[in-house]
């Protein structure tokens, strides 16, 4: 008798495929709360005597769900869609424009990517210019970050996926892979659990300078009874700008002095800019990420010159905190302490936070 309602079930499923959803006869529409036996006989779904129709035993079938196998497949395709763009940005290589958008890609973070082989043509957006990333995993961490942006602080950290490693998550959801650096950030920037300073680091893996403003316009810069407040703000960003964005060492400089402005012109606090890490293949083997080096260098440069300059225009203590050294070994990526030659290790993440708050012992005690 079994096989017989198998059968019908099968009958019933092959029609739904080859003919559209099936209006099913009264005897088959879903019932719940089947476990209940009074409510379960009651029901004019149930037939008595009919061994094909929903019964007492859990072990039949007592609900049948349609679903249309277009849906399956579109269901599929977004899936894909959004793993594809989470191991774009997450596994972005160190080269000039190894992993970056294709020319007219929709996620693209600004505008399609460029190289450094005609630094006067780049496609780099305007210093001050925002935009937000269109994929609905940006938007979900856009959104996440902004509903934490509040409250009362030591310091603020603000970036791309360096900085968001700090959370142990990407695009705001659990990354087995930063996990532990998570626990390093509570360890020193959670008071709770013996931290000497408290933090939260709001950072998007993947974002440019155009896009961290895009944040800190929306969401991630509030006043009123949400208003963020902070001793410090830390910023840094720009690494990916050269390979979205196509941007030169200038560019650059100017667009991270533009997110610093926005700090300043919105709250009080000292404000930190982090130069931006060391990344790439240094060996000589790769002449991209040789050249690439050399204009992120140029940055840092440009960030110590501008630095008091900047202060005084915005009215706020600004400093430049240098790349630590345990990031480079022999002119080359150290990489027990960054083994994809762009994100710090766990133990990298351990020891440039220990740098960060004798940093922040400084620079707290003189007057803001």
């Amino acid at each position: 008798m079994e096989e017989s309602c198998d059968a019908e079930r099968q009958e019933i499923g092959r029609m739904e495929i080859e003919s559209g959803p099936l209006i099913l006869p009264d005897g088959f529409h879903s019932i719940k709360n089947r476990n209940n036996d009074e409510q379960h006989t009651s029901s004019p779904d149930y037939r008595a005597g009919d061994p094909c129709s929903p019964s007492r035993s859990p072990k039949r079938y007592s609900q049948v769900v349609v679903v249309r196998p277009a849906y399956i497949v579109a269901f599929s395709v977004a899936v894909l869609i959004s793993a594809s763009y989470v191991l774009l940005r997450e596994n972005h290589s160190g080269s000039i424009n190894g992993g970056a958008p294709a020319p007219g890609d929709k996620f693209s973070h600004t505008r399609p990517a460029n190289t450094l082989a005609d630094p006067a043509a780049t496609n780099c957006p305007a210093a001050g210019e925002a935009y937000p990333v269109e994929n609905v995993l940006w938007e979900k961490a856009a959104a996440s970050n902004a509903a934490r942006a509040a409250g009362v602080w030591d310091v603020v950290f603000y970036g791309d996926s360096i900085t968001e490693d700090w959370s142990g998550t990407r695009f705001a959801q659990r990354s087995a892979r930063y996990w532990d650096t998570r626990d390093v950030f509570n360890k020193v920037f959670n008071k709770d659990v013996g931290g000497k300073y408290s933090g939260i680091a709001l950072g998007i893996a993947g974002d440019t300078v155009s896009n961290l403003l895009w944040r800190l316009r929306n969401g991630e810069l509030p006043e009123g009874e949400r208003a963020i407040s902070s001793r410090v703000w830390w910023i840094l960003i720009g690494t990916n700008d050269f390979t979205y964005s196509g941007c030169n060492a200038a560019e650059v400089t100017a667009g991270i002095i533009a997110v610093a402005e926005e700090v300043g012109r919105k709250k009080n606090g000292i404000i930190v800019i982090n130069k931006i890490l060391p990344r790439g293949d240094l060996s000589g083997d790769s002449p991209k990420d040789t050249a690439l080096y050399a204009e992120i260098k140029k940055v840092n440069r440009n960030l110590d010159a501008l630095a008091k300059s900047l202060g005084k225009r915005i009215g706020r203590k600004v400093y430049i905190f240098d790349v630590p050294s345990f990031f480079m070994s022999a002119g080359k990526i150290n990489v027990m302490n960054m083994p994809d030659y762009l994100h710090p290790s766990t133990k990298g993440h351990l020891l440039w936070a220990r740098e960060i708050v004798n940093f922040l012992d400084k620079i707290t005690k003189k007057p803001s």
